[in-house]
This record gives C-alpha cells, structure tokens and sequence, in this order.
C-alpha cells in the first residue's frame, strides 16, 4: 500500500490515504483494531468499535466528516 499512518495522538491514528486504497485501508485498520488487539490483549473484554473520520484530498480538520464501513 501506498497509504501511511502519519501520526497518533491518544487512541487516534491519523493516516495519508490514497483513495484508490480507502476501502482496503478502512478495511485493515478496522480488522486490526477490534479483532487482531483482543486477540493480542486477551484481557479486554468489552466490546470495541472505532470511528473514522475523513477530510477530501489536501482537506483539513474543518472539513472532516464522519465515515461508516460498508
């Protein structure tokens, strides 16, 4: 992939997204962070879910909007 996690603040990823790639990296980012962290970290017990969060190409914070997964 071409697509890259650029930073983390707290328990927030923010990534440089091609677009082509959005779904396939939603798609991962989701995957990893409920299924693959419990598996690793067989204490948590609660479920887990993330939000996301996207602004268009060369967007900023003003104009992020919030997203589902399909």
């Amino acid at each position: 992939m071409k697509s890259l996690i650029v930073g983390q603040i707290h328990d927030s990823i923010i990534g440089d997204v091609v677009d082509e790639e959005l779904k396939d990296y939603l798609a991962l980012s989701h995957h990893v962070m409920v299924n693959e962290l419990k598996d690793e970290w067989g204490w948590i017990n609660v479920p887990i879910d993330i939000g996301i969060e996207i602004t268009p190409v060369n967007g900023n914070w003003w104009e992020k909007k919030e997203m589902k997964i399909v």
